[in-house]
């Protein structure tokens, strides 16, 4: 038998899912492992919409909607690439809203009707690393033991107690964290051991946890296996990560604050509390902005093939 490798051994402490929407890289992984969700933004979307292996299916969608506008025949096509996609994984494909409609509210919500109908989110997905610093290694902490040295780390430790607490209080079923945006197999290693419940994985970073024979002495900590219900048999916290509760080395102070807002109404007035806090924390407030910029010029990049499908049925 094989030595179990690293996305073995991350498979029992979390749930393993692809942040890539190309099928045949999907299917080149089982059975090795059959991934449960599958998510994926603007750029994997415009990566896809591009390939050569969608040409047909764009033009055949184009014929059908071209009198719909763009956005119709984009939006369909973003479904039609996920049903590639859904029959080989467990769980569920996720498309993000258009980042050019982040703040029209009413935009936002005729193109996703159904999730944003809901009251509570199913996921808060967490970037362990800003998007800038998958091309720029300097904007990277490349760092040895990133569950307990990387600056992101104690906000992802902070908010599992919370909704730990607020379930405990409320019996409602609280949102699992799904860690994504990770640069090494480190990084997601750590979120088994930090306790995240999923983690969404590029397939260039899947690619290095399955071919690494898994050695616990050489690891800096180990991860629990998951539990069948996030919070109601939630995992104790690893000893060593108890400092991190205390500290926040994104904000100025370096003082963690989650504990003070964890009962603010940020969804009363529009949202106004959620908007002070974005404003409070400047880091927050640059890393959203870029992240839009980065996935708005993706949709534009799509929009330019999809009028270019136009052009051509017409």
């Amino acid at each position: 038998m094989a030595p179990a490798s690293w996305l073995d051994k991350l498979e029992e402490q979390l749930n393993v899912d692809v942040d890539w929407m190309d099928p045949e890289y999907i299917k080149s992984m089982l059975p090795k492992i059959r991934f449960h969700d599958r998510t994926s933004n603007q750029l994997w979307a415009d990566v896809q919409l591009g390939h050569e292996s969608n040409a047909d299916l764009l033009r055949e969608v184009t014929k059908e909607l071209r009198d719909q506008g763009w956005l119709a025949i984009y939006t369909r096509m973003a479904v039609l690439m996920c049903r590639k996609n859904v029959d080989m994984i467990q769980g569920r494909c996720l498309l993000q809203t258009l980042p050019s409609k982040t703040y029209d509210t009413e935009a936002t919500l005729s193109h996703a009707p159904v999730a944003c109908a809901q009251a509570g989110c199913l996921y808060i997905s967490p970037y362990y690393n800003e998007t800038q610093a998958h091309d720029d290694p300097k904007l990277w902490p490349n760092v040895r033991d990133p569950a307990t040295q990387h600056p992101n780390s104690p906000r992802i430790i902070q908010v599992l107690p919370v909704y730990k607490k607020l379930y405990k209080e409320t019996g409602k079923e609280q949102p699992l964290v799904k860690n994504a945006s990770f640069i090494s197999p480190e990084e997601v290693m750590a979120a088994g051991e930090m306790g995240c419940h999923s983690a969404t994985i590029s397939h260039t970073v899947l690619n290095e946890l399955a071919t690494r024979p898994y050695d616990a002495s050489a690891q800096p900590g180990q991860g629990e296996p998951k539990r069948l219900h996030a919070y109601k048999d939630a995992r104790v916290l690893p000893a060593r990560f108890e400092p991190l509760l205390a500290i926040d080395p994104l904000s100025s102070e370096n003082k963690a604050a989650i504990h003070e807002v964890s009962y603010v109404d940020y969804l009363a007035d529009g949202g106004k509390k959620l908007d002070e806090a974005i404003v409070a924390d400047p880091g927050t407030t640059r890393r959203l902005k870029v992240a839009l910029e980065l996935f708005a010029s993706a949709e534009s990049r799509s929009r330019e093939k999809v009028e270019r499908a136009m052009k051509e049925a017409a």
